[in-house]
């Protein structure tokens, strides 16, 4: 969870609230607060070297907190960026109260790699254990019901026993500028073979858009689709499950 404040701020986004910093424990996730660089004290009499020396450091720290700010999509301070264990951002909080930091705190555990089975490994696992499963066909960047995003639908899907799977869209290539005109067809047909490959599973599955969920019973046949669905579609799948 990145915090993005001044260094004056202490609001619920920096977990400043009793009920926030036992959840903080509890989920575990690692705050890095990212504040503005502080103007340098010149004393008068500063010798010029050492002037030019902390206007320097002083630009170069101003440049790299508006890098963050940019690949962040900071607009306001403060502001809460959740991101997955990866490192990829998927939920951004203006100036939350402490229930909207309790509310992302109780969806983190769908953020981490070990949430999620690969597809061939997740039917498999569901197989084995005469478990019936979800598929879920979306994006790095979405974050909804349809991944699980509150504390109840976590809840709700353990209590399940379902197997989630995750079946991400590839994302096309950022090609660098330098690379040569064999490198950038290689990174293109890396990518053309990997979104054939996901658009034929969206089809085996009958999925038909993205955010889609499929539900298989414990015999691996579908019973049910959901495209972007909302929190209590979710809720009462799973009950049906």
């Amino acid at each position: 969870m990145i915090v993005f404040a001044t260094k004056e701020y202490s609001g619920p986004a920096t977990f400043k609230d009793t009920r926030l910093m036992p959840a903080l424990a509890s989920y575990g996730p690692i705050p890095i607060k990212v504040t503005p660089p502080d103007a340098p004290y010149i004393p008068a009499g500063t010798p010029s070297d050492q002037v030019k020396s902390l206007q320097d450091a002083y630009a170069a720290a101003g440049q790299k907190y508006n890098e963050a700010l940019q690949k962040y999509r900071i607009q306001i301070n403060p502001t809460v960026v959740i991101t997955t264990s990866d490192g990829d951002p998927v939920r951004w909080l203006c100036s939350p109260q402490p229930t909207d930091m309790l509310e992302a705190m109780g969806c983190l555990p769908t953020l981490t790699r070990s949430f999620w089975s690969e597809l061939a490994s997740g039917l498999d696992k569901a197989k084995a254990g005469n478990k019936s499963a979800v598929l879920v066909f979306t994006t790095r960047s979405y974050s909804g019901p349809a991944t699980f995003c509150t504390e109840q639908l976590v809840r709700q899907l353990r209590e399940s026993g379902a197997v989630p799977i995750r079946v991400l869209q590839p994302e096309r290539p950022v090609i660098p500028k330098d690379a040569t005109p064999e490198k950038a067809r290689e990174l293109q047909a890396a990518y053309d073979a990997a979104d054939k490959k996901f658009r034929e599973t969206m089809a085996q599955y009958g999925a038909g858009d993205v955010p889609c969920m499929v539900y298989l019973n414990p015999e691996g046949a579908v019973v049910r689709r959901q495209v972007a669905p909302p929190h209590g579609d979710v809720t009462m799948a799973l009950r049906l499950l």
